[in-house]
Protein backbone atom coordinates (compact mmCIF):
# COMPACT_ATOMS: atom_id res chain seq x y z
CA UNK A 1 0.00 0.00 0.00
CA UNK A 2 1.10 3.31 -0.74
CA UNK A 3 1.73 6.20 1.38
CA UNK A 4 -0.73 9.25 0.65
CA UNK A 5 -0.68 13.08 0.67
CA UNK A 6 -2.73 16.32 0.60
CA UNK A 7 -1.60 18.27 -2.05
CA UNK A 8 -2.53 22.06 -1.20
CA UNK A 9 -1.99 24.38 -4.75
CA UNK A 10 -2.30 28.27 -5.96
CA UNK A 11 -4.29 28.34 -9.19
CA UNK A 12 -3.08 31.24 -11.48
CA UNK A 13 -6.21 32.17 -13.81
CA UNK A 14 -5.08 34.43 -15.95
CA UNK A 15 -2.14 32.10 -16.90
CA UNK A 16 -3.99 29.01 -15.74
CA UNK A 17 -1.18 26.87 -14.35
CA UNK A 18 -0.72 25.65 -10.99
CA UNK A 19 2.00 26.55 -8.26
CA UNK A 20 2.48 24.08 -5.20
CA UNK A 21 1.98 25.64 -1.80
CA UNK A 22 2.15 22.60 0.83
CA UNK A 23 2.08 18.73 0.40
CA UNK A 24 0.88 16.84 4.09
CA UNK A 25 1.07 13.51 4.37
CA UNK A 26 -2.44 11.81 5.02
CA UNK A 27 -1.88 8.12 6.64
CA UNK A 28 0.39 8.67 9.44
CA UNK A 29 -1.38 12.10 10.25
CA UNK A 30 -4.61 11.12 11.06
CA UNK A 31 -5.70 11.08 14.18
CA UNK A 32 -7.47 7.25 15.58
CA UNK A 33 -11.00 7.51 13.69
CA UNK A 34 -10.91 10.68 12.07
CA UNK A 35 -12.76 10.62 8.57
CA UNK A 36 -10.53 11.54 6.04
CA UNK A 37 -12.97 14.22 4.85
CA UNK A 38 -12.41 15.51 8.56
CA UNK A 39 -8.76 15.34 8.29
CA UNK A 40 -8.55 17.22 5.18
CA UNK A 41 -11.21 19.73 6.18
CA UNK A 42 -8.26 20.24 9.38
CA UNK A 43 -5.67 20.74 7.44
CA UNK A 44 -7.28 23.42 5.56
CA UNK A 45 -8.38 25.58 8.64
CA UNK A 46 -5.25 24.92 10.29
CA UNK A 47 -3.64 27.45 7.51
CA UNK A 48 -6.63 29.27 6.68
CA UNK A 49 -4.77 32.63 7.78
CA UNK A 50 -2.05 31.81 4.62
CA UNK A 51 -4.49 30.34 2.61
CA UNK A 52 -6.88 32.87 2.73
CA UNK A 53 -4.20 35.51 2.47
CA UNK A 54 -4.10 34.23 -1.24
CA UNK A 55 -7.58 33.82 -2.15
CA UNK A 56 -10.93 33.08 -0.26
CA UNK A 57 -12.25 30.71 -3.07
CA UNK A 58 -11.64 26.49 -2.04
CA UNK A 59 -11.66 24.52 -5.27
CA UNK A 60 -12.15 21.27 -4.25
CA UNK A 61 -13.13 17.91 -6.57
CA UNK A 62 -16.71 16.30 -6.06
CA UNK A 63 -15.25 14.11 -3.34
CA UNK A 64 -15.16 17.57 -1.26
CA UNK A 65 -18.64 18.19 -2.12
CA UNK A 66 -19.64 17.21 1.56
CA UNK A 67 -21.29 19.05 4.57
CA UNK A 68 -18.65 18.25 6.77
CA UNK A 69 -16.27 19.73 4.51
CA UNK A 70 -18.20 22.54 2.91
CA UNK A 71 -19.74 23.82 6.68
CA UNK A 72 -16.96 24.08 8.33
CA UNK A 73 -14.54 25.76 5.63
CA UNK A 74 -17.25 28.29 5.41
CA UNK A 75 -18.50 29.01 8.41
CA UNK A 76 -15.49 28.01 10.96
CA UNK A 77 -12.70 29.09 8.66
CA UNK A 78 -12.90 32.91 8.86
CA UNK A 79 -9.99 34.13 11.20
CA UNK A 80 -11.69 36.35 14.42
CA UNK A 81 -13.82 38.67 12.80
CA UNK A 82 -13.14 37.82 9.09
CA UNK A 83 -14.90 35.20 6.20
CA UNK A 84 -14.38 32.05 5.51
CA UNK A 85 -13.50 30.49 2.55
CA UNK A 86 -16.42 29.88 -0.62
CA UNK A 87 -16.29 26.36 -2.10
CA UNK A 88 -16.65 25.50 -5.17
CA UNK A 89 -16.79 22.21 -6.26
CA UNK A 90 -18.99 19.57 -8.71
CA UNK A 91 -22.03 17.98 -7.32
CA UNK A 92 -23.52 13.90 -7.94
CA UNK A 93 -25.60 14.51 -11.12
CA UNK A 94 -28.49 12.73 -8.97
CA UNK A 95 -27.92 14.90 -5.44
CA UNK A 96 -31.40 16.43 -4.17
CA UNK A 97 -31.74 19.70 -4.32
CA UNK A 98 -35.17 21.90 -3.93
CA UNK A 99 -36.42 25.12 -5.95
CA UNK A 100 -36.33 28.05 -3.23
CA UNK A 101 -40.42 29.63 -2.92
CA UNK A 102 -40.25 32.88 -4.38
CA UNK A 103 -43.84 33.36 -4.14
CA UNK A 104 -46.13 35.42 -1.32
CA UNK A 105 -46.51 34.08 1.77
CA UNK A 106 -49.79 32.71 3.52
CA UNK A 107 -50.53 34.59 6.82
CA UNK A 108 -51.35 33.14 9.99
CA UNK A 109 -49.31 30.43 12.17
CA UNK A 110 -46.97 28.30 10.69
CA UNK A 111 -43.67 28.46 9.44
CA UNK A 112 -43.29 30.53 6.19
CA UNK A 113 -42.48 28.44 2.98
CA UNK A 114 -38.91 27.71 1.89
CA UNK A 115 -38.94 25.56 -1.20
CA UNK A 116 -40.48 24.45 -3.93
CA UNK A 117 -40.13 21.17 -5.12
CA UNK A 118 -37.47 19.35 -6.12
CA UNK A 119 -35.42 20.06 -9.04
CA UNK A 120 -35.81 17.05 -11.58
CA UNK A 121 -33.10 17.68 -13.96
CA UNK A 122 -35.20 16.22 -17.13
CA UNK A 123 -38.00 18.73 -16.24
CA UNK A 124 -36.32 22.32 -15.24
CA UNK A 125 -38.58 24.46 -14.32
CA UNK A 126 -37.50 27.56 -16.47
CA UNK A 127 -38.57 30.37 -13.95
CA UNK A 128 -35.85 29.62 -11.59
CA UNK A 129 -32.93 29.37 -13.82
CA UNK A 130 -30.90 31.22 -16.33
CA UNK A 131 -29.25 29.81 -19.44
CA UNK A 132 -26.47 30.78 -21.06
CA UNK A 133 -25.41 28.66 -24.29
CA UNK A 134 -21.34 27.75 -24.23
CA UNK A 135 -21.34 25.69 -27.12
CA UNK A 136 -23.12 23.43 -30.15
CA UNK A 137 -23.49 21.11 -27.67
CA UNK A 138 -23.73 22.15 -24.41
CA UNK A 139 -25.77 25.08 -22.74
CA UNK A 140 -25.32 26.07 -19.04
CA UNK A 141 -28.15 27.14 -16.45
CA UNK A 142 -27.62 28.42 -13.43
CA UNK A 143 -29.76 29.34 -10.16
CA UNK A 144 -30.22 29.87 -6.32
CA UNK A 145 -31.02 26.58 -4.88
CA UNK A 146 -31.52 24.63 -1.65
CA UNK A 147 -28.62 21.79 -1.44
CA UNK A 148 -30.50 18.93 1.35
CA UNK A 149 -27.09 17.06 1.49
CA UNK A 150 -25.03 20.75 2.10
CA UNK A 151 -28.23 21.87 4.47
CA UNK A 152 -27.64 25.36 2.75
CA UNK A 153 -28.27 27.66 -0.04
CA UNK A 154 -25.91 27.15 -3.07
CA UNK A 155 -25.12 28.64 -6.61
CA UNK A 156 -26.02 26.21 -8.73
CA UNK A 157 -24.62 25.96 -12.11
CA UNK A 158 -25.61 22.81 -14.44
CA UNK A 159 -24.34 21.95 -17.84
CA UNK A 160 -26.86 20.42 -20.32
CA UNK A 161 -24.77 18.20 -23.14
CA UNK A 162 -27.07 16.97 -26.14
CA UNK A 163 -25.28 14.74 -27.99
CA UNK A 164 -26.69 11.75 -30.17
CA UNK A 165 -30.38 12.68 -29.35
CA UNK A 166 -29.55 12.02 -25.43
CA UNK A 167 -29.17 14.51 -22.86
CA UNK A 168 -26.48 14.32 -19.99
CA UNK A 169 -25.85 17.53 -17.49
CA UNK A 170 -22.97 18.06 -15.21
CA UNK A 171 -23.51 19.77 -11.30
CA UNK A 172 -21.07 22.74 -9.96
CA UNK A 173 -21.86 24.73 -7.21
CA UNK A 174 -19.84 27.04 -5.07
CA UNK A 175 -20.87 28.82 -1.62
CA UNK A 176 -20.81 32.83 -3.01
CA UNK A 177 -23.95 33.10 -4.28
CA UNK A 178 -22.98 36.18 -5.98
CA UNK A 179 -20.70 34.76 -8.52
CA UNK A 180 -20.92 34.01 -12.11
CA UNK A 181 -21.84 30.69 -13.69
CA UNK A 182 -18.73 31.61 -16.39
CA UNK A 183 -16.78 32.02 -13.05
CA UNK A 184 -17.87 28.81 -11.57
CA UNK A 185 -17.29 26.88 -14.62
CA UNK A 186 -13.83 28.57 -15.06
CA UNK A 187 -12.51 28.08 -11.69
CA UNK A 188 -13.64 24.75 -11.61
CA UNK A 189 -11.65 23.65 -14.60
CA UNK A 190 -8.54 25.96 -13.75
CA UNK A 191 -8.52 22.86 -10.43
CA UNK A 192 -7.29 20.21 -12.85
CA UNK A 193 -3.52 22.58 -13.20
CA UNK A 194 -3.04 20.66 -10.06
CA UNK A 195 -2.82 17.31 -11.93
CA UNK A 196 -0.15 18.10 -13.77
CA UNK A 197 2.16 19.72 -10.55
CA UNK A 198 2.04 16.08 -9.49
CA UNK A 199 2.93 14.74 -12.96
CA UNK A 200 6.04 16.82 -13.83
CA UNK A 201 7.07 16.06 -9.86
CA UNK A 202 6.69 12.44 -10.39
CA UNK A 203 8.37 12.26 -13.83
CA UNK A 204 11.01 14.77 -13.51
CA UNK A 205 12.34 15.29 -9.91
CA UNK A 206 11.23 12.18 -8.06
CA UNK A 207 8.59 12.65 -6.34
CA UNK A 208 7.76 9.27 -5.10
CA UNK A 209 11.07 7.44 -5.78
CA UNK A 210 12.27 8.59 -1.65
CA UNK A 211 13.15 5.47 0.07
CA UNK A 212 12.97 7.45 3.68
CA UNK A 213 9.91 6.24 6.39
CA UNK A 214 10.54 9.15 8.82
CA UNK A 215 7.61 11.74 8.54
CA UNK A 216 9.59 14.57 8.96
CA UNK A 217 12.10 13.54 5.79
CA UNK A 218 9.20 12.56 4.01
CA UNK A 219 7.66 15.73 4.20
CA UNK A 220 10.84 17.75 3.33
CA UNK A 221 11.48 15.29 0.36
CA UNK A 222 7.90 15.75 -1.17
CA UNK A 223 7.98 19.24 -0.62
CA UNK A 224 11.22 20.11 -2.19
CA UNK A 225 10.26 17.69 -4.95
CA UNK A 226 6.74 19.80 -5.63
CA UNK A 227 8.87 23.16 -5.44
CA UNK A 228 11.06 22.66 -7.72
CA UNK A 229 8.63 22.47 -10.11
CA UNK A 230 7.60 26.10 -8.89
CA UNK A 231 10.97 27.44 -9.28
CA UNK A 232 11.52 26.11 -12.99
CA UNK A 233 8.27 27.55 -13.94
CA UNK A 234 8.86 31.03 -12.21
CA UNK A 235 12.52 31.11 -14.09
CA UNK A 236 11.66 30.07 -17.47
CA UNK A 237 8.06 30.84 -18.23
CA UNK A 238 6.42 32.56 -15.32
CA UNK A 239 8.14 36.02 -16.44
CA UNK A 240 7.13 35.77 -19.87
CA UNK A 241 4.01 37.54 -21.35
CA UNK A 242 0.40 36.21 -21.28
CA UNK A 243 -0.01 36.30 -25.03
CA UNK A 244 3.83 34.79 -25.54
CA UNK A 245 3.79 32.17 -23.25
CA UNK A 246 4.70 28.87 -24.94
CA UNK A 247 3.40 25.28 -23.04
CA UNK A 248 5.62 24.89 -19.89
CA UNK A 249 7.52 21.87 -20.30
CA UNK A 250 9.48 20.70 -17.01
CA UNK A 251 11.08 18.12 -19.55
CA UNK A 252 12.86 21.37 -20.91
CA UNK A 253 14.22 22.67 -18.71
CA UNK A 254 15.60 19.58 -16.84
CA UNK A 255 17.62 18.89 -20.11
CA UNK A 256 18.64 22.40 -19.87
CA UNK A 257 20.27 21.79 -16.82
CA UNK A 258 21.98 18.79 -17.76
CA UNK A 259 23.33 20.17 -20.55
CA UNK A 260 24.74 23.22 -18.62
CA UNK A 261 26.42 21.01 -16.11
CA UNK A 262 28.15 18.66 -18.42
CA UNK A 263 29.12 21.87 -20.67
CA UNK A 264 30.65 23.94 -17.93
CA UNK A 265 32.61 20.73 -17.35
CA UNK A 266 34.12 20.62 -20.26
CA UNK A 267 34.79 24.44 -20.60
CA UNK A 268 36.61 24.26 -16.69
CA UNK A 269 38.53 21.37 -18.36
CA UNK A 270 39.56 21.81 -21.84
CA UNK A 271 39.73 25.60 -21.22
CA UNK A 272 37.39 26.98 -23.24
CA UNK A 273 36.60 30.48 -23.17
CA UNK A 274 33.16 31.02 -23.33
CA UNK A 275 32.56 34.61 -23.56
CA UNK A 276 34.11 34.88 -26.62
CA UNK A 277 31.70 35.69 -29.48
CA UNK A 278 32.76 32.99 -31.75
CA UNK A 279 31.59 30.45 -28.86
CA UNK A 280 28.80 31.66 -27.74
CA UNK A 281 26.22 30.63 -30.19
CA UNK A 282 27.28 27.53 -30.70
CA UNK A 283 27.19 27.28 -26.39
CA UNK A 284 23.10 28.64 -26.91
CA UNK A 285 22.70 25.44 -29.11
CA UNK A 286 24.56 23.14 -27.12
CA UNK A 287 22.26 24.01 -24.17
CA UNK A 288 19.03 23.46 -25.89
CA UNK A 289 20.37 20.43 -27.39
CA UNK A 290 17.97 18.04 -27.11
CA UNK A 291 15.06 20.23 -25.68
CA UNK A 292 11.45 19.26 -26.87
CA UNK A 293 10.97 22.91 -28.25
CA UNK A 294 14.35 24.14 -28.31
Amino acid sequence: MGLRITGIAAVDLDANTAYHLEAVQTSEATPSGESLVTHYTRILIERNEQLLSISKYMVADAYFSKYNFVAPLNENAAPAGGQGFEVISRLRNDSDLLYLYTGKQKGGRGRPKKHDGKILFDDLNDQYFSYSKIDQLNTSFYGIVYSKSLKRKINLVGVLTNKKEKQSHKLYFTTDLSMSAKEVLRMYKSRFQIEFLFRDAKQHTGLDTCQARDLEKLHFHWNTALTSINLAKVVHWASEEVDEKLPFSRADVKVFYHNKLLLDRFIVKFGIRPNKPKNKKIIRELLSYGKIAA
